[in-house]
């Protein structure tokens, strides 16, 4: 439980009591972007070990790492999003800052592994802070 500072119309502070309710997962190192595939588990990525996760029942899988993630304060594995066609198109999307830009790739993701990443775009201007990328 924690509290909260909340601005009103008058400029008042307020104070907010917030409870978390359970927790989902634990062993994530800087959880960043997150994807729901239709079996409603999630992909969570970590921001900066480039690795995604899976977590399915309360269990934390990895299934595999994108190709040259390269971590900065702000920067890392940045977003993840589901082909609107997967599983027939057996896509997920991520958004990372490389070494010079921005970019994004897309990955297979089958039997619970990536592969076959393939960048899609890039040159997107990057910056030590506020690379966004969500997708």
């Amino acid at each position: 439980t924690t509290s909260a500072p909340t601005g009103s119309a008058a400029g008042q502070q307020a104070s907010v009591r917030l409870t978390v309710a359970s927790t989902v997962a634990t062993g994530i190192q800087v959880p960043w972007g997150l994807a729901f595939l239709p079996d409603k588990s999630a992909l969570v990525a970590e921001r900066d070990s480039g690795k995604i996760k899976r977590i399915a029942g309360g269990q934390v899988s990895d299934v595999g790492t994108v190709e040259d993630v390269n971590a900065s304060a702000e920067g890392g594995l940045l977003g993840l999003a589901v082909d609107p066609g997967y599983p027939g198109k057996p896509y997920i999307y991520a958004y990372y800052s490389g070494g010079d830009d921005n970019r994004i790739a897309r990955i297979t993701y089958q039997d619970n592994q990536l592969s076959d990443q393939q960048v899609i775009l890039e040159g997107i201007p990057s910056s030590a802070i506020h690379n966004g990328g969500r997708l």
